[in-house]
């Protein structure tokens, strides 16, 4: 008795256990203690530490005290699993997403606030540039030809600096405004939004003689107004960047998306191609692949298709031959409820 009284203080001397929540637990709540009282365990968690140096493990107990047929106790039944390394790939698991959920949180603040100063700095400067625009063609009406050819060729390029920058701004507003807007999503015939987008095209594939074919589009689950955007954008760009002397030739189809459930839109023409080495930069904001003389534009159209469909869940991407065309390809998602 004398001994087990030793060892027993020994060992409450060297260690001592500490529940989930960090409590030291006293001994009689110990897993030997509460067995002894008959209590049965299972899946028990416990972190063992030693009081004179850096040492600790976690351990998960079980076991039940055995007794005979008259009810005295018969034998201890112990099971101990040390599960120290389970627990702290856990710990480090559950620290690196905390750490991942943060910095999306950071990202989300970051670009709502990204998102509001390009909706307030474009908003508000729009009225000065009115002002400019309004006054330097006013130069432009009054003086040209009476000063010298020079003086003509500034205001010229003021004026359309004026423009160009009028058209900067309306299209960063328009982008600005893609995550600002909450209408929810509902149903969509994807011919309805095509038609949209080629009705404001109309006055450009008229003078281009552009050929559109469309095969059978589905009803989605969007916004209609921001769809018709991407294609506006898209087969805008495949007739501005057509090859010369070939007439625009551009096929708009569809077929489901195992992956996501849902639609895969694609949009060909025979264009001049983009280089496979820029397939992805085409998306980002203010990339331009040619020069504002070759090619006019704000560098913002891609960008827009991309944050557009984002909203709805998908995602946007091209595949393109130099010379031969591009393929732009999105998907959005399926109504619910309707094959």
């Amino acid at each position: 008795m004398a001994e087990g009284q030793r060892r027993l203080s020994e060992l409450t001397d060297t260690f001592e256990l500490l529940a989930t929540d960090g409590t030291v637990l006293p001994f009689d709540r110990w897993p030997i203690s509460r067995i002894l009282r008959g209590e049965t365990l299972s899946g028990w968690e416990a972190r063992v530490r030693r009081r004179d140096r850096d040492w600790q493990r976690v351990f998960l107990y079980g076991g039940t005290l055995a007794r005979d047929a008259a009810g005295h106790p018969l034998v201890v039944v112990v099971s101990i699993t040390d599960i120290t390394d389970r627990k702290q790939a856990q710990e480090t698991l559950q620290q690196a997403v905390e750490r991942a959920e943060a910095a999306a949180e950071e990202l989300r603040r970051s670009n709502e606030e990204l998102e509001q100063f390009a909706y307030v700095s474009s908003h508000d400067l729009q009225e000065p540039l009115r002002m400019v625009t309004g006054f330097m063609d006013l130069i432009r009406e009054r003086y040209a030809g009476r000063i010298d050819a020079k003086a003509d060729l500034w205001i010229g390029h003021a004026v359309e600096g004026a423009q160009r920058m009028s058209s900067l701004i309306t299209a960063l507003l328009e982008y600005s405004r893609v995550g600002r807007q909450d209408r929810p999503l509902s149903p969509v015939r994807l011919a309805d939004a095509l038609a949209d987008a080629i009705k404001n095209l109309s006055i450009t594939i008229e003078e281009t003689r552009s050929a559109i074919a469309v095969d059978e589009l589905p009803t989605v689950a969007g916004d209609r107004p921001q769809l018709s955007m991407v294609f506006q954008n898209v087969i805008g760009n495949a007739i501005k960047f057509c090859r010369p002397g070939v007439r625009p030739e551009i096929r708009v189809a569809s077929r489901r998306d195992d992956e996501s459930d849902g639609w895969i839109v694609s949009i060909a023409d025979n264009g001049i191609g983009i280089p496979g080495d820029q397939l992805e930069r085409v998306f980002l904001i203010f990339q331009r692949l040619h020069t504002r003389d070759e090619y006019p534009g704000t560098g913002i159209g891609l960008a827009l298709c991309r944050k557009i469909v984002e909203r709805h869940g998908g995602k946007i991407w091209v595949e393109s031959v130099r010379g031969q065309g591009s393929t732009f390809r999105f998907t959005v998602p399926t109504v619910r409820g309707m094959a």
